[in-house]
């Protein structure tokens, strides 16, 4: 028989295998302790991707309104002679319109 001289041994793994198995159980503890992933426990952190999603919309909303609020006020004819707003412009009709022509 080829196989009758295979013998198995009992050899405990490397320890840094071991020490990093250890830290990967107890990262994913923590995590799901932390953060919604343990089906309905919202976790301790309370995060959800919807308030994310409105906090980042709000901040997007202050920058669009800080960007815009001079121009909001005036006249085309004005903003015609505005290189700045001719420039939101054209960059605005680049992102949003351009590919649709």
């Amino acid at each position: 028989m080829w196989d009758g001289d295979l013998t198995e041994y009992n050899k405990p793994l490397p320890r840094w295998w071991l020490v990093l198995f250890v830290l990967t159980v107890v990262f994913g503890v923590a995590y799901l302790l932390w953060y919604p992933g343990l089906g309905n426990f919202a976790g301790v952190s309370k995060w959800t991707q919807i308030e994310q999603y409105e906090q980042q919309s709000r901040e997007a909303d202050a920058v669009l309104a800080r960007t815009f609020a001079p121009f909001e006020k005036r006249t085309v004819p004005e903003l015609e002679g505005d290189a700045s707003a001719v420039r939101y412009g054209r960059s605005l009709f680049l992102n949003n319109c351009a590919g649709c022509k």
